[in-house]
């Protein structure tokens, strides 16, 4: 999937600890959500309860990327003060969880959605977006994709998917 050209060209003409910033809230917002998707049930996609907590789940890690942010700079700047740049940084997060968050509304508020299918295709976006992270890397480091950009984000779902099968297994 290609991006706007103008968002690619604006993202690569950012100072590296930007893309940094960007880059890591898209690996791990995406590795929350997913292990947030993995712990639905049959039961919790139908009463809503699924899309809850992965809405839950991007929102406040959102937010703790956000804080947390704000602290490491309070180690170096006395007087931090959140800006838009650090708000939009995070908002990989945000997109890490919206498609997901719909799918499982889709399941909960539709007798035409499969559930199993809501599910199984809410984790499948989410694992495509963790798998095409080398290639987005390459990307905004102004640079074509290689097979071993490739490959990486193929380790890198696999990874994830571990990271949120272990997080789902430790919840329950």
């Amino acid at each position: 999937m290609r991006g706007h050209p103008r968002r690619v060209e604006e993202a690569r003409a950012l100072p590296p600890e930007r893309k940094r910033a960007r880059v890591t809230a898209y690996v791990y917002g995406n590795i929350l959500v997913l292990a947030a998707v993995a712990t639905a049930t049959p039961e919790t996609i139908e009463n809503g309860h699924a899309a809850v907590v992965v809405a839950a789940t991007t929102i406040t890690t959102y937010l703790a990327h956000v804080l947390a942010h704000e602290v490491g700079e309070a180690l170096v700047n006395e007087e931090v003060e959140t800006d838009r740049q650090e708000l939009r940084d995070a908002l990989p997060i945000i997109s890490s969880g919206s498609i997901p968050i719909a799918l499982l509304l889709a399941g909960a508020l539709s007798k035409q959605v499969d559930i199993g299918l809501a599910e199984l295709v809410a984790m499948g976006v989410v694992v495509c977006r963790l798998a095409a992270t080398g290639t987005l890397v390459t990307r905004l480091g102004g640079q074509p994709s290689t097979r071993r950009a490739v490959w990486g984000g193929f380790a890198l779902a696999a990874i994830g998917i571990l990271i949120a099968t272990l997080k789902a297994v430790f919840l329950h």
